[in-house]
């Protein structure tokens, strides 16, 4: 074997294992690219269900308010068992309407039917446990939810003395009297209610800026990554065209030496 032969072989296999090291890596970052595309999608989704979920205790606090001063004004028990089906519903002990995030009540207020089937019972907060919150944002949300109940307890007040029912020791509302319209849309306007429906809404929103701010960051993570790995891709894969370029012409020179030297 002459000596142009002995010095192309260790060329001819660094470039070929610079090859499939390319080639490896490309595909290595391909997957990547792949895994990282199905995280972003998933955090885009956890990201949407979670400012949901943010949204629907709102929501059921509103929904709340509108049925039992709605009931407070007309006295019609329809909105009573509304308002008690919304509470027990958030509490997961009725079933929760499907795709419920979306408009709900508004529709069964004005025609009394329910525009979607019921699904399995499933409490907010299993909710907001299944979207992943930090237990900072559930500390906050457990507040809100219990500031809500709070309010409840007023709005059941109310509820019961448009009734004509009052509670005994154990606060059960069973004791019957004199109903009292006046004052119970006297406490669903007071001063008092409106504080504490504040006081709901601002921890709902404080809640809603933390949990926006931390999915918004893992979005952002994985578009950055997303896009460093696309760079990565298109870097390897110039590497193994120049590498490919490389061989071939290394060849052709080769080729061509061996064709001169024979004519020689």
């Amino acid at each position: 074997m002459s000596g142009a032969h002995l010095k192309r072989k260790p060329v001819l296999t660094g470039l070929i294992i610079l090859l499939v090291l390319s080639i490896g890596s490309m595909f290595g970052v391909l997957r990547l690219i792949g895994d990282t595309n199905q995280d972003l999608a998933r955090a885009e989704v956890n990201r949407l269900q979670s400012l949901q979920v943010m949204d629907m205790l709102r929501q059921t606090s509103d929904d709340l308010t509108r049925l039992a001063r709605t009931f407070a004004a007309t006295g019609d028990e329809r909105f009573m068992e509304y308002f008690e089906l919304v509470l027990a519903i958030r509490e997961g002990d009725a079933p929760r309407p499907l795709n419920y995030h979306r408009i709900y009540w508004d529709y069964v207020v004005a025609s009394g039917d329910y525009p979607r089937a019921d699904g399995e019972p499933y409490s907010i907060v299993e909710l907001m446990k299944d979207a992943g919150f930090t237990s900072e944002e559930l500390t906050l949300l457990e507040r809100a939810k219990e500031a809500s109940n709070q309010l409840a307890m007023l709005e059941t007040e109310a509820i019961n003395l448009v009734r004509g029912l009052h509670a005994n020791a154990a606060g059960l509302y069973v004791i019957p009297g004199k109903a009292d319209t006046q004052r119970a849309l006297s406490i669903l306007h007071s001063d008092a209610y409106h504080q504490a429906k504040a006081q709901i809404m601002g921890l709902i929103d404080q809640a809603t800026e933390v949990v926006e701010s931390r999915t918004r960051q893992e979005v952002d993570f994985l578009q950055l990554k997303l896009e460093e790995l696309k760079v990565i891709a298109i870097f390897l894969g110039i590497s193994v065209l120049v590498v490919v370029v490389v061989v071939l012409i290394l060849a052709f020179t080769w080729v061509r030496k061996e064709e001169t030297a024979q004519v020689v």
